[in-house]
């Protein structure tokens, strides 16, 4: 662990320093967290993406959780990364953080990164209210690669939680109106 540790901080080649990255992300243990945590500030994007993608594995870690919100909060410039940090959180956090994630439907960004994490974020819970929230975002005017996220994760939520047809039929009627 020290040893890649080592090299996801010093090594001069981005590519070597993400798969140094992915490899002490699938490690446990304060080294790799805290190498993980020291490479949120890489210079290169794909390096912080990994460092993200990585600290997604350390469930319920207060250190872990603390820091990706204040990433979410300032955010990243590369639009991946920022989409990498809202799946980090649904990763780690006990409960889907609902509000955050609504957040994130608000920020714009190639090829809708950030909604799209937000999207499967939300789907991941398990509030039926969220189900109002992810068939807005099925409508005409919205993203098409937006909506078709959306239907995917509106199927997600009544497939695991089973709600009852006074839930499901009006989603269903909406759904047969788009058919046409």
């Amino acid at each position: 662990r020290e040893a890649i540790a080592k090299v996801l901080k010093t090594d001069s080649f981005w590519g070597v320093r993400v798969e140094a990255a992915k490899a002490i992300g699938k490690l446990a243990g304060n080294i790799s967290r805290k190498a993980l945590l020291a490479g949120l500030t890489q210079p290169d994007a794909k390096v912080r993406k990994a460092c993200v993608d990585g600290l997604g594995s350390f469930k319920g870690n207060e250190e872990v959780i603390s820091a990706l919100k204040a990433k979410s909060e300032k955010g990243d410039e590369s639009y991946n990364v920022e989409a990498a940090t809202v799946t980090a959180l649904v990763k780690v956090l006990k409960v889907t953080p609902v509000a955050l994630l609504q957040k994130a439907l608000g920020k714009p960004s190639h090829r809708e990164a950030i909604r799209l994490a937000a999207l499967r974020g939300l789907g991941k819970s398990d509030d039926l209210k969220i189900l109002k929230r992810l068939v807005e975002w099925t409508q005409r005017g919205k993203p098409r690669t937006c909506r078709h996220e959306a239907i995917r994760q509106v199927a997600a939520v009544i497939n695991r939680a089973k709600p009852a047809a006074k839930i499901t039929d009006p989603i269903v009627d909406r759904f047969v109106d788009m058919f046409d």
